[in-house]
C-alpha cells in the first residue's frame, strides 16, 4: 500500500514538474530563432478586433479617396471658356473672348512659376532629409542597457529613420496636391464668378469650397492610410513568438520608431511655412513698392494686383505656395505628430496594451471617422443650404464648422473597436 501512494506522489510531481516546465517554456519568446526578453512584449489582443481595425480604417481611407476624386472632377466640370460646364444656364456669364484668353495665360503663367518655386525648394527639403535621416538614425540607434551600459541598437534607428522619410515624402506630396488644386481651381472660380447675381456667389463658392476639399480629403485620407501601413509593417518587427505560436509585440518600441512619421511632416511642414512665408511676403511687398515706384502718371500709383504690376504675379505665385502648399504640409504635420503621439501614450499604458491592436490605434479610428463625418456634412455648405449672397458666406461656414463638430463628437461616443479597457466604453462616455 505504501508502495502505492509513493508511486502516486511521485506521478503527481512529476505531472507538476513537467506542466510548470511547459508554463515557463510557453512564456519563452523566440524572434528568428533567438530568444527575447519579455519584458517589454506584451501578449497580442484579440484577431477579430484587429481585423476590424484593419476593415475599418482602409474602407473609410478608400471613401476618402474617392470623394476627393469627386470633388475633383466637378472642379474641373467648370470651363475655363465659360461655355458649358456645371451649371453654366444658371446665369448669363459676363465675358469676352480676349478676357478667357488673357485669364488661361495668367493661369499657366502662375501654375508655372508656382510649380519651379516648388521644385527649387523640394530640392533643399530632399538634401535636409537625407542629411537629417542619417543624423536620426545615429542618435536614436545610441542607447544604454538596464546595466547603464552604452550600446548601438540600429534596429530601432534604422526604422525610426524610415519612418521618419515617409513621413517627409508624404509631406511633400501634402504640400503639392495642394498648391496644384489651388491653382487648377484660380481660375475656375474666376469663371464661376462671372455669373450675375445668386448664381454667381453660388457657384464660385461651391467651386473654392470643393476645390480646398480635395485638399483636405486626399491628404488626411492618403496619410492615414500610410501610417496604418507603417505601423502593420514595423508590427510585424517587433513581434515575438512563443512556443504555441502565439504573438506578442513590444508596442512601446514600436511606436517610438513610428513617431518619426510625424517629426518627418513637420520637418518639411517647416520648410512650406517659413520657406513659403518668406517668398510670399517678398513678393507681396515687392508689388507694392514696385507700384509705387513706377506709377500710371500725373502721380498715380499701381495697385499691386493691377495687371501692369511686373511683380503681380510673382505676388499671385506667392499666395499659392505660400498660403496653400505651406498650409497643406502644415496641415499633415499637424495629423502625424497629434496621432502618433497618442499612439504612443496608448502604447505606454499597460491597461490599453493589454487590450490589442484595435484599443492602440484608436486614434486612428477618430480621423476615420472624421473622413466619413466631414464628407457627409459637406454637401450642407453646397446643396442644402448654398451661399446666395456675400453675407452668406460667414454664416455658412460657421454652420458648416458647428455642424461637423457636433456631429463627430457625437460619433465618437459611439466608437469602440474591439475590447477597450472599461475608461473607453460608451457608458464610461455617457457618463462623463
Amino acid at each position: 500500500m505504501k508502495v502505492l501512494v509513493l508511486a502516486l506522489v511521485l506521478a503527481c510531481a512529476g505531472l507538476s514538474l513537467a506542466s510548470s516546465h511547459s508554463s515557463a517554456a510557453d512564456k519563452i519568446l523566440m524572434k528568428g530563432g533567438i530568444v527575447v526578453t519579455n519584458g517589454t512584449y506584451t501578449p497580442d489582443g484579440p484577431a477579430a478586433a484587429k481585423s476590424q481595425a484593419d476593415g475599418f480604417i482602409a474602407v473609410t481611407g478608400a471613401i476618402g479617396l474617392l470623394f476627393a476624386v469627386f470633388l475633383f472632377w466637378t472642379v474641373s466640370r467648370v470651363s475655363l471658356t465659360g461655355d458649358g460646364g456645371e451649371d453654366s444656364e444658371s446665369g448669363s456669364l459676363i465675358s469676352t473672348k480676349e478676357s478667357d484668353d488673357e485669364l488661361f495665360v495668367i493661369y499657366e503663367t502662375i501654375r508655372s512659376g508656382a510649380k519651379d518655386f516648388l521644385w527649387a525648394e523640394y530640392q533643399i527639403c530632399f538634401i535636409f532629409v537625407a542629411f537629417f535621416g542619417v543624423v536620426i538614425c545615429v542618435l536614436v540607434s545610441h542607447t544604454t542597457d538596464l546595466a547603464g551600459a552604452s550600446v548601438w541598437d540600429f534596429n530601432a534607428g534604422i526604422h525610426t529613420t524610415g519612418a521618419f522619410v515617409i513621413g517627409a515624402s508624404t509631406s511633400i506630396l501634402a504640400g503639392y496636391i495642394g498648391m496644384m488644386v489651388a491653382v487648377y481651381a484660380n481660375a475656375r472660380t474666376t469663371v464661376s464668378a462671372k455669373k450675375e447675381g445668386a448664381a454667381g456667389w453660388m457657384c464660385s463658392f461651391n467651386t473654392a469650397f470643393r476645390a480646398g476639399g480635395v485638399m483636405g480629403f486626399s491628404l488626411c485620407s492618403l496619410s492615414m492610410l500610410i501610417l496604418y501601413a507603417i505601423c502593420l509593417l514595423y508590427r510585424e518587427n517587433f513581434s515575438a513568438y512563443n512556443s504555441k505560436g502565439f504573438r506578442s509585440v513590444d508596442y512601446t518600441s514600436l511606436f517610438e520608431c513610428i513617431a518619426g512619421y510625424g517629426l518627418g511632416g513637420s520637418a518639411i511642414a517647416m520648410f512650406g511655412r517659413v520657406g513659403g512665408g518668406i517668398f510670399t511676403k517678398a513678393a507681396d511687398v515687392g508689388a507694392d513698392l514696385s507700384g509705387k515706384v513706377i506709377g500710371v502718371g500725373d502721380g498715380k500709383k499701381l495697385d499691386e494686383d493691377s495687371p501692369y504690376n511686373p511683380a503681380c504675379i510673382a505676388d499671385n505665385v506667392g499666395d499659392n505656395v505660400g498660403d496653400v502648399a505651406g498650409m497643406g504640409s502644415d496641415l499633415f504635420g499637424s495629423f502625424g505628430e497629434a496621432t502618433c503621439a497618442a499612439m504612443l501614450i496608448g502604447a505606454s499604458s499597460i491597461d490599453i496594451a493589454e487590450h490589442g491592436w484595435a484599443a492602440l490605434v484608436f486614434p486612428l479610428f477618430i480621423s476615420a471617422t472624421g473622413i466619413v463625418v466631414c464628407m457627409v456634412c459637406s454637401f450642407v455648405a453646397t446643396d442644402i443650404r448654398p451661399v446666395q449672397k456675400e453675407e452668406d458666406v460667414e454664416a455658412v461656414l460657421k454652420v458648416q464648422l458647428g455642424l461637423t463638430s457636433l456631429v463627430m463628437t457625437l460619433s465618437c461616443t459611439r466608437l469602440r473597436p474591439g475590447p477597450f479597457p472599461r475608461p473607453f466604453t460608451s457608458r464610461a462616455w455617457r457618463a462623463l
